[in-house]
């Protein structure tokens, strides 16, 4: 299952959140800012991030949007 790391503070996380809801691209949202172990196991320093099959990662709003509309 794909990973969306956001933060509280992220003003672009809506973005890439309400793109994976309209395309129904199942995702598991997780907050860095409070599980901040689990950013690290994936390598996450940034937000959005998201992690897809627990390794291929995209980090920042373009990257992720690039990803998801491949």
């Amino acid at each position: 299952m794909l990973k969306l790391f956001t933060t509280p503070t992220c003003g672009q996380c809506p973005i890439v959140k309400s793109t994976l809801e309209i395309n129904e691209i199942p995702y598991e949202e997780i907050d860095a800012s409070a599980n901040p172990h689990v950013a690290a196991e994936y390598g996450v320093q940034g937000a959005p991030a998201i992690v897809v099959n627990d390794e291929e990662k995209h980090v920042g709003t373009g990257a992720c949007l690039a990803y998801l509309n491949s």
